[in-house]
Formats: structure tokens, sequence, C-alpha cells
């Protein structure tokens, strides 16, 4: 096959944990997940042409690294990824800035933010297509090629490594940096154009947001928005998430009230999808409930940018309890949102919080105390061991009574949430 534009690039497919050493074909080589532009360099004696993951012709967004490509001086075509580093870590909403840009615009950023270009694989060399050699060779080659031309910036070399502990240390080590995880490809495989043939293992942490909006129905949500406040209160949008878990929709649809008029996304328009003029159509609720979710590092001004995945409801957290937005993101990171339609933080704090206890198995059981009670003071959380469900939530119950308003959250087994008492008002008209 000769190698010309365009190309598919050879993608990875998502699995649940990071790949075994014998994985892939010829065992596991690890390499660091960045959040960047993916780029195919294809550099010559009469052009240069840099191509985005989708085919599109990003030579003039990069002028750096179709510079420095021209500089080869000979016939090369890479794979890896383009980056720019803004404070200390990988901003992908300055690469989308360079989209779309008159060359003078472009020019300047070029200047002021300049780009990277992390090679990770190396598709022809002086004449020889190499997209039927195993990894490994290619991986040789391309090492022969930054020493041969002592390449420095912009380009930049992905480290690799066969040890999983080393990739695992990768992982955690650069997240905060803006690696979203680890790429395993297997040592003896061809490069297969457009074939998810490698394995992406992304880094995800937790956090927690309010609940803005939802698709499908209050009833069977299928998706939700998720929101933080602003320091002068404004209700943000954060994060869209993955399909709701069963059990956490039978909770939801439980819980979840309409958005009233003054909603602050009531106007707001989002796509359905990356790449999509089509809007997303979606419900707004009023932001009550706070969510705890699953996220990658892939963050652009406290904004993430890949679906989330829900994992429970924080009943025990009121708003006040998360950190506050950033502020408003560029156009190219998110939506803002209408302009007035804020949402006081100050008016929800001036409305009594209410305790919520939650009567859950013992996580770290000792002999004859199986069931816990938990609750929040301040940020600290409190555990009551008892021996029994019952004893559990008898004094779950003894205490919301004294410490009212107040709400008694009983869990079975499985998670799921079993029953509920409330104490002194309605706990959904109480923040938290």
């Amino acid at each position: 096959m000769v190698v010309v534009p365009p190309v598919e690039p050879m993608l990875a497919r998502a699995v649940p944990r990071l790949p075994g050493p014998s994985a892939l074909p010829g065992g596991s080589v690890f390499e660091p997940k960045y959040d960047g532009f993916r780029l195919l360099v294809f550099a010559g004696a009469e052009r240069v042409f840099l191509q985005s993951r989708n085919g599109r012709d990003l030579t003039e967004a990069f002028p750096e690294i179709t510079e420095a490509a021209s500089a080869l001086g000979e016939d090369v075509v890479l794979d890896g990824e383009a980056v720019i580093y803004r404070e200390g870590r990988l901003d992908f909403g300055a690469l989308q800035q360079r989209t779309n840009r008159r060359p003078s615009a472009v020019a300047e950023l070029a200047r002021r933010e300049p780009a990277h270009f992390i090679a990770f694989d190396l598709l022809h060399h002086a004449g020889a297509d190499m997209l039927e050699w195993p990894y490994r060779e290619r991986r040789s080659a391309l090492e022969s090629l930054f020493q041969g031309h002592t390449l420095e910036a912009p380009w930049a070399l992905t480290p690799t490594t066969n040890d999983v502990d080393q990739a695992e240390q990768w992982m955690h080590q650069w997240a905060p940096a803006g690696v979203e995880g680890i790429v395993a490809k297997g040592a003896a495989q061809p490069y297969q154009p457009g074939r998810r043939g490698w394995q992406k293992y992304r880094f995800r942490d937790t956090a927690e947001a309010l609940i803005g909006a939802v698709t499908g129905t209050l009833t069977r949500p299928e998706t939700v928005l998720l929101g933080r406040c602003t320091t002068n209160g404004e209700l943000r949008l954060v994060a869209r998430s993955t399909p709701v878990p069963p059990a956490l929709r039978d909770q939801l649809s439980d819980r979840l009230h309409p958005g009233g008029p003054g909603h602050p996304w009531r106007e707001m328009r989002i796509s359905s999808h990356w790449g999509s003029r089509t809007p997303l159509d979606f419900t707004c609720v009023e932001p009550e409930l706070i969510a705890e979710f699953h996220g990658d590092t892939a963050v652009d001004r406290g904004r993430w940018r890949h679906p989330v995945r829900l994992h429970r409801l924080r009943l025990d957290l009121t708003p006040d309890d998360l950190p506050p937005a950033e502020d408003p993101p560029s156009p190219s990171t998110g939506p803002s949102l209408p302009a007035g339609r804020r949402m006081k933080r100050g008016t929800m704090a001036s409305k009594p919080k209410r305790t919520v206890y939650h009567i859950t198995p013992s996580q770290d059981a000792e002999p004859g105390q199986a069931w816990e009670v938990q609750h929040k003071e301040g940020r600290r959380t409190l555990r009551e061991p008892h021996r029994t469900q019952k004893q559990a939530i008898d004094a779950a119950r003894h205490q919301a009574a004294d410490h009212k308003p107040a709400q008694v959250v009983v869990h079975g087994r499985d998670g799921r949430i079993r029953t509920e008492y409330t104490y002194g008002n309605d706990p959904r008209d109480i923040p938290g």
C-alpha cells in the first residue's frame, strides 16, 4: 500500500482496565494518551501536508509544525498528536482556536503559544512504506529518525514501556498535565488504517455537580447535563453524561422536578454530539440534586469534554459544597448561557440545610457490626456502626427527629435506595 493522503489513522478501542503484558500480539507496549489533535504529517521534497484524524487539511492551522516538517528534507510520514501547553497542562481549547482562522491570526497564536508534535509512529521513510512492518520495527525506525536529525521542538518522541506498573505510574503522575490515559499496542502488529486494533484505557476520577437538565423524560431520564455555579451565582454547564444506569434512573425519576421559567439553561443551545449541528433536545430540571460522576482528564476550563459516567446521587451535599465553576469558557470550548439568567447561590444558602442520614452496609465491618449510619458534619463524614439494619434505622430516625430538617435514606445491600423518612420539611424544598 502506498502511503499518500488521505490515510485513515489506526485507532484504539476503549477497554475497562489497563491491558496486561500479553494482551496484544507480540506483547503489549504502552504509551501515554495525550489530550490533543491526532495528526498525520506528510513531509516531502515538494510539499508538506498535515491531515487530521478525519482527513481534514490542517496544514495552515499549525505553521510551526509545517515549517519543521519541511526542514526535514526527506520523504517522511509520521503519526502523532499535536498539543499545546498552557499553564502547565495540555490545552485542547487552544488547539481548537487554530482552526477556521485567518493566516495572520494563526501566525500570532503560533508565536504566543507554539504547538508541539508528539510522534508515536512512522509510516513511511526513505522510500519505504512501513504499514506492514511490525510495530517494534516501526518504533525502532522512528527512534533512529529522531536521533539522525537530532530533532528538537516542536518535535517530541513519545515514551514507551513494556512494564504495566510503569504505565500505571505514568497515568497517575501525568494526569494533572493532560495525559488522558494509556494506549497499548502489540509489538508484532502492523499498522492497519481505520482499524481499532490498539487498546486505550482512560484515567478517570470522581467529581460532583448539580443536575440541571436531562434528555429523555423526567420519569425515564436517558442522560443528564451537569452544572456548577460561578462565584457570581451563574449555573454553567460542566459535563454531559453517558446513559444513566438503570438503578440510578429509578432514583432520579422520584426526585426530578421540571425547571421553572427562570431556569438559566432555558435558552441554551448545544449540539447533540461532537461535530454535529443538530441541537440537543433536553428538559430543564430544578438544579437541586447533586450527582457524583467519573470523568477523564480532558477538562477545558472546568468543563469535561468527553461524556462522564454517573456513579451515585449525593444527597448529603448541598450546592455550596461544590467547587465554583470557572470563568466563562471561550467560544471554542462550549456554549455560554443567556445573559441575565443566573442562579443565586446566596438564595439557596439562605434556606436551612438538611442533614441526611444514610443507612448502608458497613464497608469495614467489625464482627457483629454489619450496618452503619453515615452523615456529614461540614466536610467530614461521620460513621456510626450497628449490629442490624433495624438498629441503624432506629438510631438514625432518632437523630433526624432532633435535627430537623432531616432525612433518613435506607440503602439495600445492592446500593439501591429502599426507604426514605423525612423530618421537618419536604427535602425537595431544601438545597442538597
